[in-house]
């Protein structure tokens, strides 16, 4: 039997996708045409969890808005907002009582699982490559500053 409840780590400030990450958090980059933590909403979903906390750092009106309260899922989502990062140990310390001594799951929010789909294995990072993918003019900007 698997964990009912499930922490998603989404608070890194995702440097290495840069720029795609500037003004879109690491979670909010699509594979496969959508968000990659709706892949991993969807796996968790197929694997029995039934509620989610998801910690937040950049750009957390993104996850929030996508995400919302989880019931396109069927699943109930709650959120953790760390205004100053606090680490794996940290975020999970800080929802502590969400667990309420149940065992849970710990996943990053960009760790999309293949099993979802054939072609979810993709890294995030092609689509920086996608000949599709433009810099928005504010990050042009930030990047001429």
């Amino acid at each position: 039997m698997f964990p009912k409840k499930a922490m998603l780590l989404a608070a890194g400030a995702g440097t290495r996708l840069r720029p795609l990450t500037y003004e879109t958090p690491k979670p909010m980059v699509p594979v496969v045409n959508r968000p990659v933590i709706h892949h991993v909403l969807d796996n968790l979903l197929k694997h029995g969890v039934q509620e989610v906390m998801i910690n937040l750092h950049m750009h957390p009106e993104q996850v929030r808005g996508y995400c919302g309260d989880g019931s396109r899922w069927s699943l109930k989502i709650h959120y953790s907002h760390e205004p100053k990062l606090m680490g794996t140990a940290g975020a999970i310390k800080k929802a502590e009582s969400f667990f309420k001594g149940e065992p849970f799951f710990v996943m990053s929010a960009t760790a999309c699982p293949t099993s979802t789909s054939p072609r979810c294995g993709t890294s995030t990072a092609s689509a920086a490559r996608s000949p599709r993918w433009r810099p928005s003019a504010s990050t042009r900007a930030s990047n001429t500053a």
